[in-house]
């Protein structure tokens, strides 16, 4: 604004002093923009003026004045140049509104901006994290999320993610993937792990928002507890009584036992619950015994998740034959009906019976009976049967059977004529000639008997039949008699010539047996395998024994020994009987077997019982064995495996590979006599060890620290994190794996974990302790220049990263220096107010600090004479509202 001043003094000086004038308003050239922006993005307004009296501006040195206001109320302090822009570089909640600004000019002229809204756009905030669940394998599990729709924008995407990987739909496990709920049907043990959603909207769209990062849910674990699952059923076992019973199992440790989750056993015994029978294995406390341990065995497996029962295992024990009732002996004679002999046994079925005689197997005779048809002298003998089941064997006694010939009259009848050699000889010539006649009490005294027989039929030791050469008829004789001639060759030992004559209607008659012994000597041998003794008084003390003859030999025990069996080098059958009977043979050996009794023992040295081994890929068991003759072998098995033979007998060793875990070690010995020792069992945990390496991010410190010990693979730690009193620092959470990436474990100050390979943990602290920050210095309230200095100091428990301050609302500056600071500023005529706050390196604020003054500049008018009339005429800038005075260097005022 522009005042003319008209002055009636013609000449001298002037002083001039403020009093009213006149100036253009400034006009608006460009208006500020409507805004929507994301929620802490940079806000920034910009609004351009012109000056139509610009060059007044320029003489006086003076410019516009800028005020933002939001939703009509003045911004305090805003953001920006002083030269038209408002910029605030992280938006709040309470930015969103209209905004305008007002422009003045010197003279105090101002105009007021169109207004600019601002629409705040929030990043989605969760209201309702999901949750952890822990669930059995086969359930099916939902995780929700829930969001602020009352903030915008509300158009919302999702994507949730397993273990930081997308999960993507299926149609039939996995469903609302990309909904605020995701459901998992028949969930299985692979899908445990750490869940979360990620969630957009337009707000983290990367076209409006830089980095496009969204919201991401906090982790929801999921526990899937797998129920237990039998790799390895226990077997059905068939035993001899007295022997020792394991049954075991094998499950699925990894997937469904854990330390929060542990795996119990309950062993039943036909449904019933054994009392503490709560390992993988079970062994009978003692030997095994029929019909009372003869019953089905299961186990229970439980855990969280539920519960499974094993297959049925059923003990079978096998009891060795015994025979109770023995066979009888007989007297039978020639037409007598069949007599049946027989044996009783007990033990377990079935058996297999094996009739003799006289030491012989009898061909077919395989029950427990044996049926005797009378029909010949020479069935007469010694009757005996082997009976033998899965246990073993037993011998029933030597039964003598004697079968007589008939008393009758036969019809017709022969016998032996001039026997030679007589019945029962003994001779040295194979050569045997017999003789003979017939008579057959059917023709009269004239009759002809050859007419009637129709032969004669001879054999030697039930051998092929020979014809008998006939001679000639006596009619002399009451009775017609026909004589008989044949030559036959005798074995080695004993001979027995049977002869039948048949006539011509078919009867039969049979002349009583002629024995004749055949001597031949052959070489006899006896052997003693054990300690014992023979009793051989009937070899007459001869090691030449005549073939085909019959000798008895009968063993007896030393002390401590038992008598196992005889065998030959021959032909005669093995029996375990003391008593044997045989017949000689050519080139005859017999051994009698003797064995101890004693049973050996074993004893397990190394390791020591209930061990805990570890870092053992191969364990070396060690012990002892002993005998009072010789060990023979020491057996091992791991486990329920095979069974193995160890290296060494009195001082043995196993190679073996353990499994993690619980072991368990069965040994026995066996001596030369087949006699076993006790099982011996050693049980024993085989683990893993690894050094946990612990760190701490932040000032805070850890209790119970176990960083670089060595602990134990798959057992459970617990370490608690605390914070230093007066540091200004903060528990955040546990972080932990074994990859560089250290996922978040827990929140909670106490960290429960399972050792693992190359595990790392680190307890994070923050820093959640603001800076101060004070203005040393004040702004001046007179100034010749609008250039000044502001000071000031900050401090922090940790340090100051930088000090920001504003004048007038413009935008925020960052002051030089960090503990002690100083920030130049240019100030505007009038009210000033200076802001600042420190920033330390967690990015905590302290709180704003300003001070305030108005600022009077003192400066000469510039000003204009025109003379015209006698009049001078003044022209100068002026402000309005200010009140001048004009003097005359001749007093003359106006």
């Amino acid at each position: 604004m522009k005042f003319r001043i008209i002055l009636f003094a013609l000449a001298g000086w002037m002083v001039l002093q403020p009093v009213t004038g006149r100036a253009a308003y400034p006009i608006i050239t460009n208006q500020p923009d409507t805004i929507t922006n994301v929620l802490g993005d940079q806000i920034e307004f910009i609004v351009s003026a012109d000056d139509p009296d610009y060059a007044n501006q320029l003489a006086t040195g003076s410019g516009y004045g800028y005020q933002w206001r939001r939703n009509g109320t003045n911004i305090v302090n805003p953001d920006g140049d002083g030269f038209g822009d408002f910029v605030k570089l992280v938006s709040t909640n309470t930015d969103a509104g209209t905004y305008s600004c007002r422009i003045s000019n010197y003279l105090g002229q101002a105009v007021t901006s169109a207004p600019a809204a601002l629409t705040l756009w929030y990043p989605p905030v969760i209201t309702n994290q999901p949750k952890a669940k822990v669930i059995g394998a086969g359930s099916n599990v939902t995780f929700s999320v829930q969001v602020n729709k009352s903030l915008s924008p509300t158009n919302f995407t999702y994507q949730w993610q397993q273990d930081g990987f997308d999960i993507v739909d299926d149609g039939v496990h996995v469903a609302g993937s990309v909904t605020p709920t995701l459901t998992l049907t028949d969930v299985q043990f692979d899908d445990a792990g750490e869940y979360t959603v990620n969630i957009y909207n337009d707000a983290t769209d990367a076209s409006v928002s830089a980095p496009g990062i969204p919201t991401t849910s906090t982790n929801a674990t999921l526990t899937v507890v797998v129920p237990p699952i039998i790799t390895f059923q226990p077997d059905s076992q068939e035993v001899i009584e007295g022997d020792y019973v394991l049954f075991y199992v094998v499950v699925d440790e990894a997937t469904t036992d854990t330390p929060e989750y542990p795996l119990t056993y309950q062993w039943k015994r036909n449904g019933s619950s054994i009392a503490n029978a709560n390992d993988n294995y079970y062994e009978l406390p003692q030997p095994a015994r029929s019909p009372e341990d003869e019953l089905d065995y299961t186990v229970v497996i439980a855990n969280w998740a539920g519960s499974v029962t094993s297959a049925v295992a059923h003990l079978t024990v096998n009891v060795p034959v015994t025979i109770v009732t023995q066979p009888l002996n007989k007297n039978v004679q020639f037409c007598d009906p069949p007599f049946t002999n027989k044996v009783v046994v007990t033990g377990t079925p079935p058996f297999d019976y094996q009739w003799s005689f006289n030491g012989i197997e009898i061909d077919d005779a395989t029950n427990a009976t044996y049926v005797l048809i009378p029909q010949n002298t020479n069935q007469s003998g010694f009757y005996s049967v082997s009976v033998q089941n899965i246990a073993g064997f037993d011998y029933s006694i030597d039964a003598e059977v004697n079968v007589r010939a008939e008393f009758g009259v036969p019809r017709f009848s022969s016998s032996w004529s001039f026997p030679s050699p007589t019945n029962y000889a003994r001779v040295t010539n194979p050569i045997v000639n017999l003789k003979g006649y017939v008579v057959d009490d059917y023709l009269c005294a004239f009759a002809n008997p050859q007419l009637l027989i129709s032969s004669v039929q001879l054999q030697n030791n039930g051998g092929p039949k020979s014809n008998a050469v006939f001679g000639t008829w006596s009619p002399n004789d009451r009775y017609g008699v026909l004589y008989w001639t044949l030559t036959l060759l005798a074995v080695p030992g004993s001979n027995t010539f049977e002869a039948c004559a048949t006539d011509l209607v078919g009867n039969v008659d049979y002349i009583v047996p002629l024995h004749v012994f055949y001597v031949v000597p052959s070489p006899f041998t006896l052997l003693i395998n054990g300690s014992g003794t023979i009793n051989s008084n009937s070899l007459g003390g001869s090691n030449l024994l005549e073939i085909g003859r019959s000798y008895t030999l009968i063993a007896t025990n030393a002390a401590t020994n038992k008598f196992l069996l005889w065998s030959n080098s021959v032909t005669l059958a093995t029996t375990t009987g003391t008593n044997l009977t045989f017949l000689m043979q050519t080139n005859l050996t017999i051994t009698a077997y003797f064995a101890e009794t004693n049973r050996p023992t074993l004893a397990i040295t190394n390791p020591a019982n209930n061990a805990n081994l570890t870092n053992n890929g191969g364990v070396i068991v060690q012990g002892t064995a002993t005998d009072n003759v010789r060990v023979a072998a020491v057996m091992w098995q791991l486990n329920g495996g095979a069974w193995s033979a160890a290296t060494g007998t009195n001082n043995w060793s196993a190679s073996i590979t353990p499994a993690y875990g619980t072991n368990l070690f069965r040994a026995y010995s066996v001596d030369n006599s087949i006699n076993y020792s006790t099982t011996n069992t050693l049980s024993f945990t085989n683990t893993s060890i690894g050094v946990l390496i612990v760190k701490t991010n932040g000032q805070g410190s850890i209790l119970t620290n176990l960083n670089g010990q060595s602990l134990i693979f798959g057992k459970t730690y617990s370490m608690t994190a605390a914070t230093n009193a007066g540091s200004g620092y903060a528990f955040t959470n546990w972080t932990g794996g074994t990859n560089v990436t250290l996922p978040v474990l827990t929140s909670a100050t106490t960290l429960n974990f399972v050792m693992k390979s190359n595990l790392t943990v680190q307890a994070n602290f923050y820093d959640n302790q603001k800076p101060t920050l004070i203005i040393t210095n004040t702004l001046p309230t007179v100034f010749t220049s609008l250039s000044a200095t502001m000071r000031g100091s900050a401090a922090d428990n940790d340090r100051i990263v930088t000090n920001m301050y504003q004048l007038n609302s413009g935008g925020w500056m960052i002051a030089a220096g960090t503990n002690d600071w100083s920030a130049p500023v240019t100030l505007i005529p009038g009210n000033n107010i200076f802001a600042a706050y420190s920033v330390d390196a967690a990015g905590n604020k302290s709180a704003v600090d300003t001070v305030n003054s108005t600022v009077a500049i003192l400066s000469q008018p510039i000003l204009s004479l025109l003379r015209t009339n006698n009049q001078t005429i003044v022209l100068l800038n002026s402000v309005t509202g200010a009140t001048y005075r004009l003097l005359s260097t001749t007093g003359l005022a106006s």
